[in-house]
């Protein structure tokens, strides 16, 4: 079978913030175990090279970060890693000269609800790691936020020029996806609608990128199809009960795949997504979906 771009590895669920534009986890609290983890990354690495650190959850807050880094090393496997940031500061070493960490998304929104004093502290943090990662060509740093882009409230345009002033770049209106030093980039995208069964049933035939390029494996060993199901709604498996080359083998997923293969929908939560439709606005290209 043909390698999955990336799974994504829950290793925990619990988050630091309780931000307005998050998804609020509904699961029992989880921390995989090293025992756990290993066991995960085992059983994934004929199939993928590469593990983000999250479905839901502040991947920063585990306590054996660094050790999962490390064992994900140990078998060939490079990681990503989508973070809040709050916990940067203790990690800005560790990331900035990992040769194994070679994707870092920092999700800024969180800042908005931040006073200036721990606005000032995030961002000093942000350009630490920036000044010292810029002799790693491995790393390549996502400033992300989440906006409806085309009608930005005048605190997120402050908040934004903060942002670009303190990297020293200027502002223009063009700035999503803007380099703005050597392997670091600030990109706005619009803000989207975490899936959920209490949906309105969404009737565009898009694409979806669940099962073709990515998995995602929960905290509590589910194996899910899309890396936005917090739930477990399109769950095809566990991985503490079945092997994942099981899992992906059998025949509800061969049956699943095949649909999304004709914009068919198998689990409800899928009817009911709309993250699937940024994908027709760019003309149902095969982009690499991140979140």
């Amino acid at each position: 079978m043909k390698k999955f771009n990336h799974i994504y590895v829950e290793i925990t669920n619990v988050c630091n913030l309780s931000c307005p534009f998050c998804i609020q986890n509904k699961r029992e609290a989880k921390f995989l175990n090293k025992l756990e983890f290993e066991h995960i990354i085992k059983n994934i690495k004929p199939f993928t090279n590469c593990i983000y650190l999250h479905v839901l959850g502040e991947p920063l807050l585990h306590p054996s970060f660094t050790d999962f880094v490390m064992i994900a090393d140990q078998y060939g496997m490079k990681v990503k890693l989508t973070t809040n940031g709050v916990l940067l500061d203790n990690y800005v070493d560790f990331i900035s000269h990992s040769e194994n960490i070679i994707r870092l998304n920092i999700s800024l929104q969180s800042l908005i609800n931040f006073n200036a004093a721990e606005q000032d502290k995030y961002l000093v943090n942000i350009i630490d790691l920036i000044n010292k990662s810029k002799d790693n060509p491995n790393l390549y740093i996502s400033l992300r936020l989440w906006n409806n882009k085309k009608e930005l409230t005048q605190k997120e345009k402050d908040l934004i020029n903060k942002i670009m002033d303190i990297i020293n770049h200027n502002y223009s209106d063009t700035f999503d996806g803007v380099k703005v030093k050597d392997h670091v980039y600030l990109s706005v995208e619009d803000e989207f609608i975490w899936p959920s069964l209490d949906n309105l049933a969404n009737e565009e035939k898009s694409v979806c990128l669940g099962g073709k390029t990515h998995l995602g494996i929960l905290s509590n060993g589910n194996v899910v199809l899309c890396c936005l199901d917090s739930l477990g709604d399109t769950k095809i498996g566990n991985i503490f009960e079945n092997s994942f080359e099981d899992i992906i083998n059998n025949e509800v997923f061969k049956t699943i795949r095949d649909n999304l293969a004709n914009k068919k929908y198998y689990f409800e939560l899928c009817k009911k997504c709309t993250y699937r439709n940024r994908f027709l606005k760019k003309g149902d290209l095969m982009n690499e979906a991140e979140s």
